[in-house]
């Protein structure tokens, strides 16, 4: 399960965005905030798409399958022209919102993301032997797990080096390499 999931975790997406804009604006912290509503959102769609069986559901009609890889792909590359078209040069100012509010985001994020739908609709069944409400859980904290060390990991960079999430061409770097992936993978969703 964790190299099925290692990929989907380290690649950009809705999380990894909402943490680098904490990091950007000043919020070396932000990632694990991220971490923790985005964690809480994979367990609540494990529990729902286990113990309702949906999964089976969709894995069983190809048609819907084809709907929601579509509608995944062209998501992406709508967040993906986003952050292309975005200035990274911009300072942002950093917002006052309490911690809970952020992992609200974040979970909110994570439950109408089509690309994490897509992983536990299509992917995390075919990584169990039976996919039933234990297997979910289980993948669902192997996610969790994962999420936690790769945002940790940005929030150690950003408070041990300042200076990278100041720089002006790391950001611009980043955000464009993020935004020119996230397009490449809706395509490849929609194609």
């Amino acid at each position: 399960m964790a190299l099925t999931l290692l990929p989907i975790v380290v690649s950009p997406g809705a999380s990894f965005t909402l943490a680098l804009k904490q990091v950007f604006s000043g919020h070396p912290t932000g990632p694990l905030q991220v971490a923790a509503g985005t964690s809480l959102g994979v367990l609540t769609l494990a529990v729902i798409v286990g113990f309702t069986g949906l999964g089976h559901a969709v894995t069983a009609q190809p048609i819907l399958m084809r709907v929601l890889s579509t509608l995944g792909g062209a998501v992406l590359v709508f967040m993906g022209v986003s952050a292309f078209k975005a200035n990274p040069t911009n300072q942002e100012t950093p917002s006052r919102r309490p911690p809970r509010y952020l992992a609200l985001v974040s979970y909110v994020t994570l439950l109408s993301n089509p690309r994490a739908l897509t992983v536990y609709l299509l992917i995390a069944p075919k990584t169990m032997h039976t996919p039933d409400c234990i297997g979910y859980l289980a993948f669902a904290g192997v996610h969790a797990t994962l999420l936690f060390a790769w945002l940790g990991g940005l929030t150690y960079v950003a408070i041990r080096w300042p200076t990278i999430a100041a720089n002006q061409s790391w950001r611009r770097w980043l955000l464009r390499g993020t935004a020119m992936y996230l397009i490449a993978l809706g395509i490849t969703v929609i194609v």
